[in-house]
């Protein structure tokens, strides 16, 4: 290693001739390397000299080539610090530089996800959130992505996410997803998240499951049954019909059961989809044969550097529940009741800057009718729009078409309440299951959202504070 002193204002560099001696070529004359070095730096219209051993070239002293103070080239507190760890400039500093340190804390998961992905990533058609199984568009993912589990929670990672328009990727698997950005989001396709009927979005439950599930229909064994009620999430499930006027009088009627009752936070504390709705009474359709309940929406959370743009949609709704069963004899009205709707799911979309001019929708699924002479139909379900889920009708008489109404089923929440309740029997009939409640979005961003022309249901949570 050589030392060196730049003399302000003289323009000349002394090397030590006994250092060089000493550390660079031991037992060389020092005549060898100063004759090579006056020749190479002559050549460049260089000045320079080499000394002779000086007194001040030990620690502290005036020619300080070793010291520790105000040539520095060493130093660990001087003036031209570059190799300083307190003095200015700070090239190897050991605070980290603003540049590399996480924009903001984000919920959930560590700080460092935002450089687990080096590489960009474009979804077009699924995404796999099972331990041991993740998938993305139905493979491992490409190098420079990450997707690993992390708090129990899949997490996908990468340096830029895309959902193209025109593309529809569905999500399921056991565990909640999170895909996060190091830079942006743009959502200009679907995200399916949503359950379909029996079967949970990504993270959310099955049928008669979960926290805040709907109760199971409860059967006279008399041939009326009330229906199952439906989940609740974001709010209360609804409620199940009563079944009355059962022969023997009043003490054979059934009450219909009450609704799962929300569940969590509006700032999603926990990310976790929806639960299930409660399965219908079987009535005398035979074991196993009674309605399942809707499934739940499953749970999402998007979270980038810089933006998200949702110019698409994302639906994480609940399922409809089934229509109750039809007992095989066809002349018998002893029949099953309806199931209870699932609720909706969730989404958390955080970022500096959020933009929303599409649809985020997490509305819970319909409850399904309750069986006559004919099966009771299947609940809606939950819906990326604004609109309720639909409700299941109820079976076909007798008298032809009178319980159609009576034995529906209750229809999906979007917010603005809890789910919707069943029919009232009063013909000791199979009543419908109740509605499923509705879920949880939240918006965190760094100033408001932007989100004109847009569909949000039921209505976000925001934070402004990032």
């Amino acid at each position: 290693m050589l030392t060196r002193r730049i003399a302000s204002g003289s323009n000349h560099t002394r090397w030590s001739n006994a250092y060089w001696s000493a550390r660079v070529w031991p037992g060389v004359s020092t005549s060898a390397p100063s004759a090579c070095l006056s020749a190479f730096l002559a050549s460049s219209g260089c000045f320079f000299q080499v000394d002779g051993v000086k007194s001040g070239d030990e620690p502290g002293g005036g020619n300080a080539d070793l010291a520790t103070g105000a040539s520095a080239d060493l130093a660990t507190g001087g003036g031209d610090g570059d190799l300083a760890v307190a003095g200015s400039p700070q090239d190897m500093a050991t605070t980290t530089p603003p540049d590399l340190a996480p924009p903001f804390t984000p919920s959930h998961i560590s700080p460092s996800d935002f450089n687990l992905g080096a590489q960009p990533l474009t979804i077009m058609t699924s995404v796999r959130t099972d331990n041991g199984n993740l998938l993305v568009d139905g493979a491992p993912v490409p190098a420079g992505v990450s997707f690993t589990v992390e708090n129990n929670l899949a997490v996908l990672a990468a340096s830029q996410v895309t959902i193209p328009s025109g593309a529809t990727v569905r999500v399921t698997g056991a565990l909640p997803l999170v895909i996060v950005s190091g830079s942006t989001i743009t959502v200009a396709g679907t995200i399916d998240i949503s359950a379909h009927g029996t079967a949970p979005g990504a993270g959310g439950s099955g049928s008669s499951s979960g926290t805040g599930q709907g109760t199971d229909g409860v059967s006279d064994n008399n041939g009326g049954d009330s229906g199952a009620s439906g989940a609740g999430f974001g709010t209360n499930g609804g409620k199940s019909g009563n079944d009355t006027g059962c022969p023997g009088g009043a003490g054979n009627n059934v009450n219909g059961v009450n609704g799962g009752t929300a569940q969590g936070t509006q700032q999603l504390t926990t990310l976790v989809g929806g639960a299930g709705g409660g399965n219908g009474g079987v009535g005398a359709c035979g074991p196993g044969q009674e309605a399942k309940g809707g499934a739940g929406g499953g749970a999402l959370q998007l979270t980038a550097a810089m933006s998200i743009t949702v110019s698409g949609v994302i639906n994480a709704g609940g399922g409809g529940g089934q229509g109750g069963c039809k007992n095989p004899n066809p002349m018998f009205v002893n029949s099953g009741s309806g199931a209870g709707g699932g609720a909706g799911g969730a989404i958390l979309v955080e970022s500096i800057a959020v933009t929303v001019g599409g649809t985020l929708a997490a509305n819970g699924g319909g409850g399904g009718g309750g069986a006559v002479l004919t099966a009771g139909g299947g609940g809606g379900d939950g819906q990326a729009s604004a609109s309720a889920a639909s409700q299941g009708t109820g079976g076909v008489g007798p008298p032809a078409n009178q319980e159609i109404t009576a034995d529906r089923g209750g229809a999906g929440s979007t917010g603005t309440g809890k789910g919707g309740d069943s029919g009232n029997d009063n013909a000791c009939r199979n009543t419908g299951g109740g509605g499923g409640g509705a879920g949880r979005i939240y918006l965190r961003s760094r100033g408001a959202a932007t989100t004109t022309g847009s569909t949000i249901s039921p209505n976000a949570q925001t934070a402004t504070n990032l």
